[in-house]
């Protein structure tokens, strides 16, 4: 199983989105600001993380730039609202340090999934079994 750190300081995002990723078949760790991430990554050891960048105590950008100093190949999702140039400007910033995607709020399942997809392609990350795939499916493949 996929182990993904979901660092959100919003209870009602943070809730949202860690629903949606179990459902997906991921175990979900989650952080409520780049202090409390930092912790749980020592231990759980996440294959993704997926953080939001605007965050108390320590905020996205350093949380990226934390992990990357120890760990140059993991996946980070960065996401943030968008409401101005500005937000767009900080995304593309997030990528430039360290970010391997970034995503504009609110996210959605699909965003989100599409995303998950596009990283299990490019990185070595186990991707869940789909829960609904039966085994004749997987038989019947020509």
């Amino acid at each position: 199983m996929s182990k993904i750190l979901l660092v959100e300081d919003e209870t009602k995002e943070r809730q949202f989105l860690k629903k949606i990723l179990q459902r997906s078949g991921y175990e979900v760790a989650e952080a409520t600001d780049g202090r409390h991430a930092l912790r749980i990554f020592e231990t759980f050891q996440p294959e993704i993380i997926l953080t939001d960048l605007i965050m108390p105590e320590l905020d996205g950008l350093e949380l990226i730039l934390k992990i990357r100093a120890g760990d140059p190949n993991i996946p980070i999702i960065a996401f943030m609202t968008t409401a101005r140039k500005i937000g767009l400007s900080i995304l593309k910033f997030s990528e430039d340090h360290g970010a391997t995607l970034a995503l504009a709020k609110p996210l959605t399942e699909k965003s989100l999934m599409e995303a998950l997809t596009t990283l299990s392609k490019s990185y070595k990350v186990s991707r869940p079994v789909d829960r609904d795939l039966e085994s004749s499916d997987i038989l019947n493949t020509r």
